[in-house]
């Protein structure tokens, strides 16, 4: 005996919970999807904003630096400038203002003038050419007429007493007699006797053509 159920069943009436089961789903991913994308934009943001912030860090830093460097040498570096050590000219005119000077106060004979200037780039040991500067060390020689010896030594001590910076510096001096030894000298007190001819070395730097 065969028993047959037959279920009616109206499927009109699952359709607005199917509907309603499918917009959810596709909410969900898009809820899923959306929240996805603002966490990945919110890590790289906050990424971001560490590394400007260690930049910033960084860059403060090399600030306070500059300004302890700054605070350190700018007093020497002024010193520099004050005695022209970056300006080549005026400092060969400085250098001959104080032999002249020198040589007045001294009351020696005729007028001292340098001649034979010239310079060379000096490469200063353990300080690498690309940092940005060059030194140049000049050298010039001069001839000083004397009376006497003793003139000579006054000479070289009055230049030490005047140059505590030691900015310049003698290279070497020679000495020669202009008369004989059985000159009167004391016929002509004011005429020179002696002439010390002196070599003279300084130093200056300025910024290198290519780093200005």
């Amino acid at each position: 005996m065969n028993i047959g159920i037959q279920l009616d069943i109206d499927f009109s009436l699952l359709r607005f919970p199917l509907f309603l089961f499918i917009f959810s789903f596709i909410i969900s991913i898009a809820i899923v999807k959306v929240s996805d994308y603002y966490e990945t934009q919110a890590r790289q943001h906050n990424i971001e904003q560490k590394k400007r912030q260690q930049q910033a860090d960084e860059r403060f830093k090399e600030t306070q630096e500059a300004l302890s460097i700054a605070q350190d040498f700018y007093p020497d570096f002024q010193k520099l400038e004050q005695h022209h050590f970056l300006t080549a000219e005026q400092r060969l005119n400085d250098w001959i203002k104080v032999l002249r000077n020198m040589q007045n106060e001294l009351e020696l004979p005729g007028r001292l003038n340098p001649r034979d200037t010239e310079n060379r780039i000096y490469h200063v040991p353990g300080i690498p050419v690309s940092k940005g500067f060059k030194v140049q060390l000049w050298s010039s020689s001069f001839d000083l007429p004397l009376l006497h010896m003793n003139d000579f030594f006054r000479f070289i001590k009055s230049i030490a007493r005047q140059q505590t910076n030691r900015l310049y510096t003698f290279k070497s001096c020679s000495i020669n007699r202009l008369h004989a030894l059985n000159y009167k000298w004391k016929k002509s007190p004011g005429k020179k006797n002696l002439e010390a001819h002196c070599d003279l070395h300084w130093y200056t730097a300025e910024v290198k053509d290519d780093m200005e």
